[in-house]
């Protein structure tokens, strides 16, 4: 697996690294994003982000991936989005900066990872888990062709990709 740059008809996904922190601390003021990821300031965000560079779980078992969502036009950042990788299924996650939501970026970064992760990993079987109360990420679920289930993992509610439903990548 390359560490490639990923496109999207309006964002680019670039690989993460700890040199990404400062420019992606906005996305703490949101409780749903600071609570998933388990850090509340800036040097907590550089420590989670350092530990997701290899790419790989401790134990090997999973590909931890992540992304910066980068607008094309001008290259700043708009946000994250991930997958935990294991054999065919893929766990997602996205979260966009405050300003930059609403314009349909997070939808295209999260289409354009779908579409990366079934053509380059063969990923098959796609979830999110999503608070009930965040409704921004779960139309951003159906947008890219995720459906809720009656399931829930840690209070929130499973979402999986309709059957049939394949993310395209786009350029």
């Amino acid at each position: 697996m390359s560490d490639e740059e990923i496109q999207g008809r309006r964002v680019s996904l670039v690989p993460l690294g700890v040199e990404h922190a400062d420019e992606l601390a906005g996305l703490l003021e949101d409780a749903f994003v600071r609570d998933a990821l388990g850090v509340g300031d800036a040097e907590g965000l550089r420590r989670r982000f350092a530990a997701w560079e290899s790419r790989r779980s401790p134990d090997g078992d999973e590909r931890w991936l992540n992304w910066v969502v980068r607008e094309r036009a001008d290259g700043r950042a708009l946000g994250w989005v991930q997958a935990t990788v294991r054999g065919a299924t893929a766990s997602i996650a996205y979260a966009l900066l405050a300003a930059e939501r609403r314009r349909g970026a997070a939808s295209d970064a999260v289409r354009a990872m779908i579409g990366w992760l079934r053509a380059e990993l063969g990923v098959t079987e796609l979830t999110a888990s999503i608070a009930p109360a965040n409704l921004a990420s779960a139309q951003v679920a159906r947008a890219v062709g995720l459906e809720p289930t009656d399931g829930r993992d840690a209070g929130e509610v499973i979402w999986v990709a309709k059957p049939g439903h394949v993310a395209r990548r786009q350029t």
